[in-house]
C-alpha cells in the first residue's frame, strides 16, 4: 500500500467513525430527552386523560359495576353516580397522576365527601321509609358500603395502574432513579454529537456529506421502527380489560411513537438535504469526477 493511500484510508475510517457516533448520539438525544420528559413531568399522562375521554369511560364502567352489585348491596347505582360528575372524575385522575410524580411512594386519596354524603342520605331515607332502627348494624353497614364504594372508585380512577406499580416498588424506581440518568444521557449524547460534528468540520473533506450521512442514518433508525409500529397497528393490539385503561395506555404509547417518528423524519430530511447539497456542490466543483 502506498504512503498516500494509507492516510486517505485512515481519514475515511475516521470520518465513518464520526458519522457513526453522530447517528447514535442523535438517537440517544431523542430517547433521553423523551424519557426525561416522561419521568420528570405528568403533563403527557394527564393530557391523555382528557384526550381519550377517560372520565366518561370510567363513569360508564362504574355504572355497570354498581348496577351489577345492586342485588348484593341494595344500593342503586345513581346513589354513587350522582356524586361523581365527569369533571370530578377527570380532576381526581389528573390529581392522582400529579401527586404520584410529586410523592412517588404515597397513595393519593380523592375527596369523597360528596359520595359519603350521598350514601349517608340514601341510608337515612331508606331507614325512615322502612322504619329501620339506626343501631350498630346500621352504622356498620353504612361504613362498609362507603368503604367499598370508595375502594371501587379509587381503583377505577387509577387508569395508569400507578398504585400497582407503587406496591411493587417500580414507580419509585422509575421516577426517582431514572430521571437523572436520562438527563445525563441526553447531555452526554449532545456533547458527543457536537464533538463528532466538530471533528468532521476540522477534517474538512466534504464535512456536510458525512454530517448528512450520520444525520440521515440516525433519522432512519428512529423512523423505520415507528413506521412499522404505526403501519402494523401494533399498539392497538394490546389487550386490556378496562376501556379507560386501554384508551390512556394506547394513547400514550401512540403519542410517543408519533413523536419519535416525527423526530426521525425531520432528521432524515435534514440528512438528505445535507447529502444532496454536498453531492451537488462536489459535482459543480469537479464536473469530470465522481463525488466522494
Amino acid at each position: 500500500m502506498s504512503q498516500t493511500s494509507s492516510p486517505r484510508i485512515g481519514g475515511l475510517l475516521l470520518r465513518l467513525l464520526c458519522s457513526f457516533v453522530l447517528a447514535f448520539s442523535l438517537i440517544g438525544i431523542c430517547g433521553g430527552s423523551i424519557g426525561t420528559a416522561v419521568t420528570g413531568s405528568p403533563s403527557l399522562l394527564t393530557a391523555q386523560i382528557s384526550k381519550q375521554d377517560a372520565a366518561r369511560k370510567v363513569c360508564d364502567a362504574l355504572k355497570s359495576q354498581f348496577e351489577t352489585e345492586y342485588n348484593a348491596t341494595a344500593v342503586p347505582a345513581d346513589v354513587y353516580l350522582d356524586a361523581l360528575s365527569a369533571d370530578w372524575l377527570e380532576d381526581a385522575m389528573k390529581q392522582q397522576v400529579t401527586d404520584s410524580y410529586q410523592n412517588p411512594a404515597d397513595k393519593t386519596v380523592p375527596d369523597f365527601s360528596a359520595l359519603e354524603q350521598s350514601i349517608t342520605d340514601y341510608f337515612e331515607r331508606y331507614a325512615a321509609e322502612n322504619h329501620c332502627e339506626k343501631d350498630s348494624t346500621y352504622d356498620t353497614k353504612l361504613a362498609q358500603t362507603i368503604q367499598n364504594a370508595e375502594h371501587t372508585i379509587q381503583d377505577a380512577l387509577d387508569v395508569y395502574q400507578l398504585d400497582t406499580l407503587k406496591n411493587a416498588g417500580l414507580w419509585q424506581k422509575l421516577i426517582g432513579r431514572t430521571h437523572k440518568p436520562l438527563m445525563l444521557l441526553t447531555v452526554g449524547c449532545g456533547i458527543l454529537a457536537v464533538l463528532a460534528i466538530g471533528a468532521l468540520l476540522l477534517l474538512r473533506s466534504t464535512p456536510c456529506y458525512w454530517i448528512g450521512t450520520g444525520t440521515f442514518a440516525g433519522g432512519v433508525l428512529l423512523a423505520a421502527p415507528m413506521l412499522w409500529v404505526m403501519g402494523s397497528n401494533y399498539i392497538s393490539r394490546f389487550s386490556l380489560k378496562e376501556p379507560a385503561v386501554y384508551a390512556v395506555f394506547t394513547g400514550t404509547m401512540t403519542q410517543l411513537a408519533h413523536l419519535v417518528l416525527l423526530i426521525g423524519l425531520l432528521l432524515t430530511a435534514a440528512g438528505l438535504v445535507l447529502l444532496t447539497g454536498s453531492i451537488l456542490r462536489s459535482r459543480r466543483s469537479h464536473p469530470d469526477t465522481a463525488s466522494a
